[in-house]
């Protein structure tokens, strides 16, 4: 734990996995949320494009910030897709929840 919330590793120090596994992963599991929505149902999920480009754009501040930092980043872009996704879809969750589901769901 001290290792994390201490200040950033010095140039010479620094190793680039950590940091590029942290956000690449997560960047990957989007990428991966994505094709099988478009495999599936054959619609792009753009939100979760924007949020895997930019947890790829966390990289370079993870490379060269502390790990307790690269972490807050990639959690803050998850959280702002969670809620920009709890917000946007309300009505039809709530609708699916109810027993409303859409006629083309519909089983016959």
């Amino acid at each position: 734990m001290e290792s994390a919330t201490s200040k950033p590793p010095a140039p010479e120090d620094r190793v680039p996995a950590p940091a590029v596994a942290l956000c690449g992963g997560v960047a990957l599991y989007f990428a991966a949320h994505i094709a099988f929505r478009i495999r599936n149902v054959g619609a792009l999920n753009r939100q979760r494009a924007v949020a895997a480009a930019l947890c790829l754009a966390v990289i370079p501040v993870a490379l060269n910030a502390g790990a307790l930092l690269s972490l807050a980043a990639v959690t803050a872009v998850c959280t702002a897709l969670i809620a920009y996704e709890a917000i946007r879809f309300r009505e039809a969750r709530a609708r699916i929840r109810g027993g409303g589901l859409p006629e083309s769901m519909m089983v016959r």
